[in-house]
């Protein structure tokens, strides 16, 4: 039976240290962190139960006295977080840090560590409110008189389960709106201890006085096992001192599970578009759209005969003439028909006009909003100019070094610097609509060596705006050329938004037919909805590089030699009016166990290698890998020479280096070293053999990092699971 992501690792213990320097500083940093937090969280209830002790029973004080504790410990927290987040995630909670690790967010080795800083942070903490304050130490955990420990459990399990799902859905989650995570999550422990903390029983009888009002505490309101233990160690523990541990790790477990189904069921597709933020998928206007409404009214209420509709007009005029000239009691012959007159107050705006005024007036302003716009956009073209980004409205897409994105849309242009007269050239100007024909559009792939894109996991589904939003920035801040899509997304319409986002981002794309790794024939039916989409779509062959049969279907042996060769033969058949070459994603491995697989390499157009050295026997570290990546290269060159088709063409690389492993990603030698380090070392080492692959025979060699992001395939993206790039990555894109 597989293990959880969170457990996967365990089963390797060798690699379980392998980042246990970062682990032990980071969890130090969450020492202090828990430490801020909980001084200034315990620090403000002890103030308040000093308050409690030293004022008179008041309905008023005790109502501020509620809100102080909880202001405490839910802005403490807010500000606290805020500082840490981007420092060791800012968790403060070993409750919160267990769902995180249940959901694979974090490390088993840096969970364990994190649990020991925060229990270690909370004694510190009410150690020095105790040291610094008078009296005993009042912010102990405890029951209620009428609440039993079953009730007690109850409460924090369900108090701690929404802590921990607003931390997954806010923080861990990536989105525009991550950076606010604090605010939502302080404000949730706010509220949470608001409900659970204390509730102000007012007891009136006969015979008592207003001052026989007390503060009743329900369970004290932990959410934090470690906020619980600290002051139980500093001062005194309960017998039931078992429910802080119990009942919030119940929540967390809870949490854990709608989190996982959320992201299981694809959560994002039942509102897909809600955090867009594109002005035009705002609801129509209401106005327009009633006036709009009114006009089809008038229309069908226009299939009479003329006469009748005359004669009808006339009533009315006659009525409304009436009317105003004071007429507004008693019934009255008009034209013939028996009507009874209406006071002027009530009369509708339809009444006081003509039934034909409204819809000429619509009319008319429709009339001049057209032929505005035609004007306006005569005028853009005559101009023939970039984008003009109004200084006053913000960019769509933000990135942290402050480079000038745009909000890329398909009846613009984009500008990446020096122009370039092909597409996907670094500085290409996209038209406004794609051309007439693809002569002298695409670039000579003699010209695609060095970094040419990123592979891009698709198995999230992700939406249009998704899509921009990355393949604009991997256009613009890395330069990259192209995407290269891996793994597949069933959704009606998706491919339709790959190459609508590639063409707004001026960026091209290598399509796959994914075969998957379930031994299912759905990969037919992708097939064939890949295909008729790069028909349809009027810009996929201005996109669209490459079609790729894959993952290594080869290796798996998904098809013999003979059935893949075919596949290939006929897909290039169907897209020959594209002109989309057609080839196979592989390793070097994998057509040598075939014994060359000579069938495929003459049926493919193009070579699309896939350069894994961290797999091979004799692999070590990413430093001493460039005789592995040359030693599969040179077997890609030397069994295509005497091919035109791809001696002329180009080989393109599918590469990477892990940053950690877990099982179906594991190294054939435990001598192969996967961090974060070394994953940079390997794409630097390709950087600085940019001249071998520029002139390697067959129009040099372009590769793609693989992949985009940690959270398509852990352990191989440029960015890591919280949206931060995990080391510098400029690749060189020429040399």
């Amino acid at each position: 039976m597989p293990l959880p992501p969170s457990f996967r690792h365990l089963k390797h213990p060798k690699l379980l240290f392998a980042n246990f320097k970062n682990d032990l500083f980071a969890s130090l940093l969450e020492f202090i962190g828990t430490t801020f937090f909980l001084l200034f969280a315990f620090g403000g209830a002890q103030a308040t139960s000093a308050q409690i002790a030293a004022s008179p029973a008041s309905a008023d004080n005790k109502v501020i006295q509620v809100f102080s504790i909880s202001a405490s410990f839910g802005l403490s927290l807010l500000v606290s977080a805020w500082i840490w987040f981007r420092v060791t995630g800012g968790l403060f909670n070993p409750d919160v840090a267990m769902c995180l690790f249940f959901v694979g967010a974090l490390g088993f080795v840096r969970f364990v560590l994190y649990v020991g800083a925060e229990l270690v942070g909370a004694i510190v903490a009410a150690a020095i409110v105790q040291a610094l304050t008078k009296g005993p130490l009042s912010i102990n955990t405890t029951l209620a008189q009428d609440i039993n420990r079953t009730q007690g459990l109850f409460m924090e399990m369900f108090a701690t389960c929404g802590l921990c799902l607003v931390v997954l859905m806010l923080a861990a989650e990536k989105h525009r709106a991550t950076p606010f995570a604090p605010v939502g999550i302080g404000l949730t422990l706010f509220a949470g201890q608001l409900c659970v903390l204390n509730i102000i029983l007012m007891i009136f009888s006969a015979d008592k006085e207003e001052d026989d009002r007390w503060l009743t505490f329900y369970t004290g309101c932990a959410m934090n096992t470690a906020r619980a233990f600290g002051p139980a160690v500093v001062s005194q523990f309960t017998n039931y001192h078992w429910i802080y541990w119990l009942g919030p790790g119940l929540g967390s477990l809870l949490a854990s599970a709608i989190y996982a189904l959320l992201k299981h069921y694809h959560y994002l597709k039942l509102n897909p578009d809600q955090a867009a933020e594109n002005p035009k998928m705002s609801p129509e206007d209401p106005v327009r759209r009633l006036m709009d409404d009114h006009d089809e009214s008038a229309q069908d209420g226009g299939g009479g005969s003329t006469q009748g509709n005359s004669k009808e007009r006339e009533n009315i005029q006659m009525t409304n003439q009436t009317e105003m000239n004071g007429v507004v009691a008693g019934p009255s012959r008009i034209g013939g028909e028996g009507r009874t007159s209406q006071p002027v107050d009530h009369l509708c705006f339809e009444r006081l006009l003509p039934v034909t005024s409204i819809p000429s007036m619509c009319s008319f302003l429709r009339t001049w909003v057209q032929i505005s716009l035609v004007l306006s956009l005569a005028t853009n073209l005559a101009r023939a100019s970039p984008i003009d980004v109004d200084e006053n409205v913000e960019p769509s897409i933000q990135d942290n070094n402050d480079m000038p994105f745009v909000n890329v849309e398909p009846d613009h242009t984009i500008s990446l610097g020096k122009g370039s007269d092909c597409f996907p050239a670094i500085g290409f100007r996209m038209p406004l609509e794609p051309p007439l024909t693809l002569n002298g559009w695409w670039c000579s792939m003699s010209s695609e060596y060095a970094f040419v894109g990123f592979s891009y996991e698709v198995s999230e589904c992700q939406s249009l705006n998704e899509l921009k939003r990355d393949f604009t920035d991997i256009r613009q801040r890395f330069h990259g050329r192209y995407v290269r899509i891996y793994g597949a997304c069933d959704r009606r319409g998706f491919y339709d938004d790959i190459i609508n986002a590639a063409w707004q981002a001026g960026i091209g794309v290598h399509a796959l037919i994914w075969f998957g790794f379930d031994g299912s024939n759905k990969w037919e039916a992708r097939r064939d909805v890949l295909i008729s989409t790069l028909h349809s779509n009027r810009f996929a062959k201005f996109v669209v590089r490459a079609l790729q049969f894959g993952s290594e279907p080869l290796f798996d042996d998904v098809l013999s030699l003979n059935e893949l060769a075919q596949q290939v033969r006929e897909a290039k058949e169907r897209l020959s009016d594209l002109h989309i070459p057609v080839t196979v994603s592989d390793l070097a491995y994998s057509f040598q166990k075939n014994g060359g697989a000579r069938s495929v390499i003459s049926a493919i157009d193009i070579i699309d290698a896939h350069m894994l050295p961290f797999f091979a026997q004799d692999a070590s570290t990413a430093r001493n890998a460039w005789p592995l990546v040359q030693r599969d290269l040179d077997w890609f060159v030397q069994n295509g020479q005497g091919k035109k088709i791809y001696l002329s063409q180009q080989i393109v690389l599918k590469n990477g280096w892990p940053s950690k492993t877990y099982p179906g990603v594991e190294p054939n030698n435990n001598r192969a070293v996967a961090n974060v380090q070394n994953e940079h070392d390997y794409y630097n080492l390709l950087d600085a053999h940019c001249r071998y692959l520029k002139e390697v025979a067959g129009g040099g060699v372009g590769w793609f990092a693989h992949l985009y992001s940690d959270s398509q395939e852990p352990g191989y993206g440029i960015y890591g699971t919280r949206g931060d790039l995990k080391f510098p990555f400029n690749p060189r894109t020429a040399c």
